[in-house]
């Protein structure tokens, strides 16, 4: 590895309550802020964007509103490839999405992250 000369750091992002697509946008990101800071130190500026700027970066009010359960809606958009679920998802192999049962009751998820 060549960081930060020559390639970007090594990364894989994972998150509950995002979607893939979000993932994989979120990974892009992150590549134009190593190429905007070609041959520098990049992990400092990463962290800051992580942890300050991702919700406005993905148009995500500071309140979430989610669902208690998964409704008919979210698997009509899985089977469009459009929703959270696994399908439809991005080929970047940088980004996982933990939510294999599209029936797993996201408030509960999100809540137990919450404790930990």
């Amino acid at each position: 590895m060549a960081y930060p000369s020559t390639s970007s750091p090594l990364h894989t992002l994972s998150c509950k309550w995002l979607s893939e697509v979000q993932l994989a946008a979120l990974s892009s990101h992150l590549d134009e802020l190593w190429q905007e800071s070609l041959g520098s130190v990049v992990l400092f500026s990463w962290i800051q964007f992580l942890r300050e700027d991702v919700l406005t970066f993905l148009h995500i009010s500071p309140s979430l509103e989610l669902p208690s359960q998964w409704e008919s809606s979210v698997t009509e958009a899985d089977e469009e490839g459009t929703g959270h679920g696994t399908s439809g998802g991005t080929d970047d192999p940088r980004t996982t999405h933990p939510l294999a049962d599209p029936h797993t009751d996201l408030l509960l998820l999100v809540l137990d992250f919450d404790k930990a």
